[in-house]
């Protein structure tokens, strides 16, 4: 039988040999103090792969194709006050949608502040008449105030320009009357920060046939409930988004489904997800995520620029003892 210390540089050996699909993550850079050779208590981590999502990854779907999360929010962002009523620096934007008391307080302070800040109400009513126009006249049209009516039959022939002096104008002149317009389009453009799944392909990893033997000679069986010797699939997500996350991670191709993750700015854990021989294979040989997304807060004084970024860090975990190369 070989010394456990000849073993370990056997393995060290073997997985010096590999390699994924992200330089930081090269093997050979495992640290050997997490390793015990032979014991119950044995564990073995090892770095995976590293996913990037981008800007161009979270968006939603349109009709002449996709818009980014950062179009989305340059957009969605005009119906947002400056400063939040209660205080607070972000905005619960899964309330906002569904609790209506709260999209009211929201408004209401949004509402106060275009009639005393210009520049706010008219990027509102720039926004209004480039793209609800003609929604927006029909909803004045009922107005009982005449001067209101013929208002709204001008804005059919001025530029966009022009229109929404007019319309910021008529905002300072007729403050409750139109009010409720302004309100009923806020609350039907609310409901479209609906996003697409995000899908990432991930390469095949370079790990070779001795490092998957080593991993998976004596794995304990599905069926046991408290198994010494298993693989888990764990880690780690870095995002500088300035959004906090609902992510639901399913690796298609294996079947393994990450439950929903909770993605905040700054660093989020992955907690252990125990996988078999199948699932590492497959994971191996190249694998398909798709995530499901929504946006649970949005943080109103945070960065957002292009370069913002969330990158998932997977890792493997081999507990109790390895066996098969030595």
């Amino acid at each position: 039988m070989k010394h456990p210390l000849i073993a370990l540089i056997a393995m060290c050996l073997a997985i010096m040999q590999t390699s994924c699909i992200d330089e930081q993550y090269d093997l050979s850079k495992i640290d050997s103090d997490d390793v015990a050779i032979g014991s119950d208590e044995s564990e073995f981590k090892m770095p995976l792969a590293s996913v990037k999502i981008t800007i161009d990854d979270i968006c939603q779907s349109a009709n002449m194709g996709e818009i980014s999360i950062k179009e989305l929010y340059e957009t969605m962002s005009v119906w947002f006050p400056e400063s939040m009523p209660d205080g607070s620096t972000s905005i619960d934007v899964q309330r906002l949608m569904n609790d209506d008391a709260y999209f009211q307080m929201i408004f209401d302070d949004l509402y106060d502040e275009l009639l005393e800040n210009e520049e706010k109400r008219m990027a509102v009513c720039m926004y209004v008449v480039k793209n609800y126009r003609s929604d927006f006249i029909e909803s004045l049209l009922d107005s009982s105030n005449a001067e209101i009516v013929l208002l709204a039959k001008a804005l059919n022939t001025l530029s966009n320009e022009e229109a929404a002096e007019t319309l910021s104008l008529a905002l300072k002149l007729f403050p409750d009357e139109i009010k409720a317009s302004v309100q009923e389009l806020s609350a039907n453009d609310m409901p479209y920060l609906a996003l697409k799944d995000i899908n990432i392909d991930i390469p095949p990893l370079n790990i070779s046939n001795d490092v998957l033997d080593l991993l998976t000679a004596n794995l304990d069986s599905a069926t046991e409930t408290n198994p010494v010797n298993a693989l888990y699939l764990y880690g780690r997500v870095e995002s500088n988004f300035p959004f906090k996350f609902k992510l639901s991670p399913v690796l298609d191709d294996a079947l393994i489904n990450f439950g929903e993750l909770v993605i905040d700015l700054g660093d989020s854990g992955i907690n252990d997800i125990r996988i078999y021989e199948e699932d590492l294979e497959t994971v191996i040989h190249g694998s398909y995520l798709r995530a499901p997304v929504e946006v649970d807060q949005y943080y109103l004084y945070e960065n957002f620029d292009e370069d913002c970024e969330m990158t998932i860090y997977l890792s493997l975990r081999k507990t109790g003892s390895l066996s098969g190369l030595f």
